[in-house]
């Protein structure tokens, strides 16, 4: 299971202070998007680039006011080389 972090606000609005607690058993939607390239200059040899974008939807947690809803995209690339004997 994920673990989220739950952010609490306590006292007045003029004094006061936050608390956090990790729990347990949060789900959020996640897509992942992305696309490879391949280019093979001789018959031995291939040099490839991916590229993809992990992109997660955070819904609200209590208290709303301080966990909105909010969307994060991680992109993710690497850049290879490949020879076969």
């Amino acid at each position: 299971m994920d673990r989220y972090e739950v952010v609490e606000q306590v006292g007045t609005p003029d004094n006061f202070f936050v608390l956090s607690r990790t729990e347990r058993g949060v789900n959020f939607f996640t897509v992942d998007v992305g696309g490879v390239f391949e280019y093979y200059p001789s018959r031995r040899t291939v040099f490839r680039v991916d590229v993809g974008d992990t992109i997660i939807r955070y819904s609200a947690q209590e208290p709303k006011d301080i966990n909105p809803n909010i969307t994060r995209h991680n992109l993710q690339t690497s850049v290879g080389f490949g020879f076969r004997f």
